[in-house]
């Protein structure tokens, strides 16, 4: 028997189901796999709880419109009129592969899809190391995911913790690692001058750079922001541009007021125009506790920037120490500071980094290698040994 779908020139019909369209990584990458998908084999479709700012912006990228269920809770009633969508959308389109993100998600897909797609493959995806978790809501992932042909992670580190957390066997699980589009993500030297200029940064001084919200305290910036403080009274060519923004933001300005260095942090919110951000820096530094793979580290290493990250996650599958950034121990400002300060005194190891970086990324972490390891996946009909 062959091992594909999709042969005699049928197209195999895949169903992505999220919680919610926003700007944030897992989004962003889900709707790039959309949109990149070969439309002369695969039958993509959208359906989402909620619809964030960026909603149609992101969808007309993707050239997909998305069915909207619109969800408050998944236990009340606007939960049970979208399992009842779902319902109505699977018997209707009978679909190859349901594909699931977070746990709503699974809540009411996962339901529709045992009565109403039956020979659907279940897919759902884990993208961090489950730091937002709680007791009941790791229950029921567990539960849930063992109703799945398939969970998919985006790191081995992610995988490690679902075979450990959720106690999936290894046969039932696969990773797919995130890719970076090279065509977006490169050096350009005319974003960089522009964004200087918009922050007053001069030439001669050292910027550092960090992407991320500022919802979660597991992403770092309160250790970044003790870093800053001890490199800033060393050395003052140095500066640093917060991109992001959420709940935290306040009590962090406040931080960099009390240590004094509120004066070299510009705190930039959301902004639309990443990779000239990234461009402007001279160091990229990412301080998560924890991370399932990071695609601004990605990003970073593809516009040939020095980076420094935590040892955490999946970014030691990607960082190769001292040859394609640097590794520091999480929640440790004093090692931060100490590796922020050797890199900004030295430009010709900041080089040497980010060469060795922006090569890696064009070799393993390109935007069509990670589409067509998911077009490899969804055209199996056997996924109780993925590759």
């Amino acid at each position: 028997m062959n091992s594909s779908r999709g042969q005699a020139g049928k197209r195999i019909k895949i169903l992505f189901v999220i919680d919610k369209l926003v700007p944030a990584g897992t989004q962003k990458n889900l709707l790039e796999i959309i949109s990149r998908l070969d439309r002369s084999r695969f039958d993509p479709h959208l359906a989402v709880f909620r619809l964030g700012p960026e909603a149609l912006w992101f969808t007309a990228k993707a050239g997909i419109t998305p069915v909207y269920l619109p969800v408050h809770r998944a236990y009340d009633w606007t939960g049970f009129k979208a399992f009842c969508g779902l319902c109505s959308l699977m018997r209707r389109e009978k679909f190859d592969w349901i594909q699931l993100h977070f746990l709503q998600a699974e809540m009411l897909a996962i339901p529709a899809a045992k009565i109403f797609a039956r020979s659907a493959r279940l897919v759902t995806t884990r993208r961090d190391e489950g730091f937002w978790r709680s007791a009941r809501q790791l229950k029921m992932n567990r539960f849930f995911a063992r109703q799945t042909d398939l969970v998919l992670s985006n790191s081995k580190a992610v995988q490690k913790t679902v075979l450990e957390k959720e106690g999936i066997s290894e046969n039932k699980t696969a990773v797919i690692y995130n890719g970076v589009d090279i065509s977006v993500f490169k050096p350009n030297a005319a974003a960089r001058d522009e964004v200087r200029r918009e922050f007053w940064v001069e030439d001669h001084e050292v910027l550092v750079v960090t992407v991320s919200n500022m919802r979660y305290e597991i992403k770092g910036y309160r250790y970044l922001i003790e870093a800053a403080a001890k490199v800033c009274r060393e050395n003052p060519r140095v500066k640093f541009l917060f991109a992001g923004d959420g709940d935290l933001r306040s009590s962090l300005e406040a931080q960099a007021l009390q240590l004094g260095v509120r004066d070299r942090i510009h705190f930039a919110g959301v902004r639309q125009d990443v990779p000239a951000l990234l461009n402007a820096a001279d160091i990229v530094c990412q301080p998560s506790l924890s991370e399932g793979f990071s695609n601004t580290l990605l990003e970073a290493m593809a516009c040939r920037k020095a980076v420094i990250v935590t040892a955490v996650g999946g970014n030691t599958e990607v960082v190769d120490e001292g040859v394609t950034g640097v590794l520091v121990p999480a929640s440790d400002a004093s090692a931060l500071a100490l590796e922020i300060a050797l890199l900004a005194s030295s430009d010709k190891v900041r080089a040497r980094l980010a060469e060795a970086a922006g090569s890696k990324m064009v070799r393993e972490f390109s935007m069509e290698a990670m589409v067509m390891n998911y077009e490899q996946l969804y055209s199996r009909l056997d996924v109780s040994c993925p590759a």
